[in-house]
Parts: structure tokens; sequence; C-alpha cells
């Protein structure tokens, strides 16, 4: 049985591949690395957050928070 490699990625969906897509992809889902990587984000951007999709992991929650 092969291995499945999980990715956390982050974009700006109402972009629609255009400019500002902003787009982070961090393998696995260990919030410690996503929210590490996230900080590295500009607080612009950060503080432009309006919406916040998940599913059910529960790393994703503090992710989001």
């Amino acid at each position: 049985m092969s291995q499945v490699e999980l990715y956390t990625m982050v974009t700006n969906r109402t972009a629609k591949d255009r400019k500002g897509a902003y787009g982070v992809m961090v393998k696995g889902t260990v919030s410690k690395n996503v929210i590490d990587i996230l900080g590295e984000l500009p607080e612009e951007i950060i503080n432009n957050v309006e919406e916040i999709t998940i599913d059910l992991i529960p790393t994703m929650k503090l992710v989001a928070k």
C-alpha cells in the first residue's frame, strides 16, 4: 500500500487564478508547521482575511484561530 501525502493549501479563491491569488502549499497538516509558514505572510494579507474554509481535521481549527 502506498503512503498518502497530505498538503495544506491556502488560496484567495475570489482571485480565480488572477494576480493577487496568493497561494501557499505546506506539506502536511501539522498545525505548528502551517502556522509558522503563514506567519511569514505580510501582515496586510493576514489582516484582510474575511473567510476561512477548513475540513474537519482538528489541527486546522487551531490554524484558523
